[in-house]
This record gives C-alpha cells, structure tokens and sequence, in this order.
C-alpha cells in the first residue's frame, strides 16, 4: 500500500507533467488533432 509521501511526490509529478503538457499544448499552434 501506498504511503503519504509517495502519493504526494506522485501526485505532484502528475501535476508538474500536466502543467507541460498544457503550457506545450497553448504555446503550439495546433489546428489539426
């Protein structure tokens, strides 16, 4: 089973990767999916 600390660094990974994926997603101009 999972501790807190390691679900917290997880979930803090999750959010730092999201956050790159959103900031590349905005800064490239994507018109086709």
């Amino acid at each position: 089973m999972a501790t807190t600390s390691q679900l917290a660094s997880y979930l803090n990974v999750h959010t730092q990767s999201m956050r790159l994926l959103s900031i590349a997603c905005s800064s490239a101009p994507i018109s086709k999916s």
